[in-house]
């Protein structure tokens, strides 16, 4: 079993002197693997590997940077949730704009500390997709009915009511 976990977020971007809204999605290395996202530049197992490291898309790459190679330059994310001094360490090839909700991204970034405290901390599990690999659907009940004890355990009965996972195959997602 596989998973990863995404968060999207709008930020502004500094690059080379010019500001820039983005739409960023934090993200669990492994979202690249288990979606076969295409990497133009970078190398998949590297790319998301140490914090403060972006993967951009290759509009992304041109609007920041133009004709320049991107990989090794260094952005500026101003954020509550994720600020900082970013390196570019991957280009992404541009995902198609009807792709479903958590790939409309513009920059995709490792887990920050700040976001893993907010995963600990939290009461709501909106604006947060987890995606979970499992080797054969048939598995998808007995899943089911542990997120929803998970949900009891982590929040309590009466705000786990409030609560929802929801298994979503993957076929049902727009992904190209």
């Amino acid at each position: 079993v596989e998973t990863a976990r995404a968060r999207r977020r709008k930020v502004w971007v500094i690059a080379d002197e010019a500001s820039y809204p983005q739409r960023v999605c934090m993200a669990d290395p492994s979202l690249l693997r288990m979606f076969d996202l295409p990497l133009v530049r970078g190398k998949l197992d590297e790319v998301l590997v140490k914090p403060f490291s972006l993967v951009i898309t290759e509009s992304t790459a041109k609007q920041w940077f133009g004709a320049e190679d991107p990989i090794g330059k260094q952005v500026t994310v101003e954020s509550l949730q994720i600020p900082g001094t970013y390196t570019v360490t991957g280009v992404l090839r541009d995902l198609p704009q009807n792709m479903s909700e958590p790939f409309r991204f513009d920059i995709l970034t490792p887990p920050h500390r700040r976001w893993k405290r907010w995963l600990e901390l939290t009461t709501s599990t909106r604006h947060l997709y987890t995606f979970v690999q499992l080797r054969s659907p048939n598995d998808a009940p007995e899943l089911h009915s542990k997120l929803q004890q998970f949900l009891e355990q982590k929040f309590g009965a009466e705000k786990a009511e409030q609560q929802a996972y929801h298994l979503q195959p993957a076929s049902d997602w727009h992904l190209d």
